[in-house]
């Protein structure tokens, strides 16, 4: 049986479950000229969202644009918008919003003078607003919203001087008001390289810069508040460079940032470096897998349990190859592997997320063929395997423990105002190309209860794609019906509680690709009780009821004194605020005892009346 992953779900409510398996992909997204992608988001229907920079094509006064772009599950264009407002324009950091959209940066370079420009778009990669911001941006910074959906963004720039480089920390509001502008500097240059916003608002800066030697990088974090002050800051270092690349926040609040260092027995390997909250060094793991220029992470996510995926590349100047590990939470490797798709050319990861099946999808640059660079789309297994090039890498894991110093970061204020602008479009022909031979039918489908419990029977809603003559198989473990050939699938039914899987296979011209989920039929009908109601007459949340209640039960709920104001055995009778006498009870939290011989144990808790 495969690992539950169900939670307590309503009737006729969608139903959270795991997918288990997805054929991988390989394939490059571009046109006629030069491409790379930057960032790629998972959207909702299991399509993708992508940002690339390259030439426009036909090239215009040598222009580059930047291009957001969806695609279905496998890669296929479904639409794109192109964006160019100065000669040389290049997006980053693509993230979604909580509306559906998304939000990004463009480094856009006119007549000499670089800017950075914080876009919105709609799902269509329609501009809701643009800001132009008068910092230098580009791979190496960072963009991350908060949990009501405020945008902060860290751009490297010569604020003050143009010998050294500093830290441009911004955050704006959904809506693109400027909430604060901050400069935050070292003695030497301070480069910014990612950044994130824990649930209580802290602001974590990834950066680097030459601490403890003027030859040699190092990491630092800096911890600023909700107004962007900085707080507190650390460096740690090995022997000799140190380059840090993403950084996320874990759920045990923890900060995981991979990279690169360089060792001179080893030349660079990938690292990831684990710190709590205060900046304290929790512990960090390197990967050497014995390549001419080393191994380098550029991206970090969850593996959706406890652990972390990585991806990079590895190789030699002539020669880079996509590469992608599994660690634990301990960053042990669970397995590492690499893609060697255009092999003798240079290939890097820029960017990757693990899907809603469990994938992993990776993007960046492809040397797809001998003249052209073109936007990678890579989707692999929760194994780490791809089509027709998947090969073991392995690599030695050693766990050198860095030198951790404070350092002394001055913030001060910035005092500027964006400039609303509308970034220029352009008309360019994109196209996507499989390079492996795949299925390309895009499978997902959801079930929601039929009926109240204890009835066992659910609909299945088919939200998958296939060419036209596909053959369709639905296998039900334990339902009524066994199986379906039907694109839409009957009711299934099961006769006893307990876990079930549902399995849809899909065969297109030989090839096939399945999708399984599992349901928990009994944790679907699991009792659920609210801790707050408003008898207010206003029809909304007027009572205190009991979903999935036993036939045999005895509900008491009791005041503050112990008195009883309301007791029932009837499935059908709802507290209404009244005691037993009829009048309405004050406001305040009451205490109810729920007792059934079909419990293990009795619920007990409290429900709070609001007026």
């Amino acid at each position: 049986m495969n690992l539950k992953n169900s939670i307590v779900g309503f009737a006729l409510v969608l139903l959270t479950t795991k997918l288990f398996s997805q054929t991988p992909i390989v394939a490059d997204i571009g046109t006629v000229a030069s491409e790379e992608a930057s960032s790629i988001v998972q959207s909702t229907d299991g399509g993708f969202a992508l940002l690339f920079n390259g030439s426009i094509n036909p090239p215009i006064n040598n222009l580059t644009g930047c291009t957001f772009l969806r695609t279905d599950c496998n890669g296929n264009v479904l639409f794109y918008k192109t964006y160019a407002p100065g000669q040389a324009n290049a997006g980053y950091h693509l993230t979604a919003t909580s509306d559906n959209g998304f939000v990004f940066l463009m480094a856009v370079n006119s007549n000499n003078i670089n800017s950075t420009y914080i876009t919105k778009i709609d799902s269509a990669g329609n501009v809701k607003w643009s800001k132009i911001i008068p910092v230098r941006s580009g791979n190496m910074d960072g963009l991350s919203l908060d949990a009501a959906g405020n945008i902060y963004v860290v751009a490297n720039a010569s604020l003050t001087n143009v010998t050294k480089d500093e830290i441009a920390l911004l955050k704006f509001s959904p809506s693109g008001n400027l909430l604060f502008s901050n400069k935050l500097e070292y003695t030497s240059n301070l480069r910014a390289s990612d950044i994130s916003i824990s649930t209580s608002g802290q602001i974590y800066v990834l950066a680097m810069a030459n601490v403890v030697s003027t030859t040699y990088t190092d990491i630092v974090l800096i911890a600023c508040n909700a107004m962007g002050a900085v707080t507190n800051a650390k460096t740690y270092s090995t022997a000799l460079d140190d380059e840090p690349a993403q950084m996320l926040i874990s759920n045990k609040n923890e900060l995981v940032i991979c990279g690169r260092s360089f060792f001179s027995n080893s030349a660079y390997d990938g690292f990831v470096l684990k710190c709590d909250s205060n900046l304290n060094y929790v512990t960090s793991k390197y990967y050497d897998a014995s390549t001419q220029l080393g191994e380098m992470l550029r991206a970090i996510f969850s593996d959706g349990d406890n652990g972390w995926i990585v991806a990079g590349d590895k190789g030699a100047a002539g020669g880079r190859d996509f590469i992608c590990a599994n660690l634990d939470s301990n960053l042990n490797m669970v397995w590492s592997n690499y893609y060697p798709i255009a092999p003798q050319f240079t290939n890097y990861t820029y960017a990757g997320c693990r899907n809603i099946n469990g994938s992993i999808t990776l993007t960046g640059d492809l040397r797809s063929t001998a003249n052209l660079r073109q936007a990678l789309f890579l989707t692999i297994d929760k194994s780490g395997n791809a089509p027709c090039s998947t090969q073991v890498l392995p690599m030695t894991t050693t766990s050198e423990v860095p030198a951790v110093l404070n350092v002394s970061i001055t913030q001060s204020q910035i005092v500027f105002t964006p400039i609303d602008n509308m970034p220029a479009m352009a008309t360019i022909n994109v196209y996507s190309n499989g390079i492996c031979g795949v299925n390309n039918s895009c499978l997902n489908f959801t079930t929601s209860k039929q009926g109240d419990c204890p009835a066992q029977c659910y609909v299945i809603t088919n939200t998958s794609s296939a060419a036209p003559g596909s053959f369709w198989y639905w296998d039900f473990d334990g339902g009524d019906p066994a199986f379906s050939l039907q694109q839409i699938p009957p009711v299934v039914c099961f006769k006893e509680k307990g876990v079930y899987n549902i399995k849809l296979t899909v065969t297109t011209n030989g090839k096939s690709n399945s999708v399984e989920r599992e349901i928990n039929t009994e944790e679907d009908c699991a009792i659920t009780i609210p801790n707050i109601f408003t008898p207010n007459g206003d029809n909304v949340n007027d009572v205190f009821f009991i979903k999935n209640l036993p036939d045999n039960f005895l509900l008491t709920v009791v005041n503050r004194w112990g008195n009883i104001v309301f007791e029932t055995k009837d499935k059908n009778k709802f507290w209404d605020g009244t005691n037993q006498k009829g009048t309405f009870v004050s406001e305040g939290v009451y205490f109810y005892i729920l007792q059934s011989d079909t419990f293990k144990e009795n619920y007990r808790g409290t429900v709070s009346i609001l007026y």
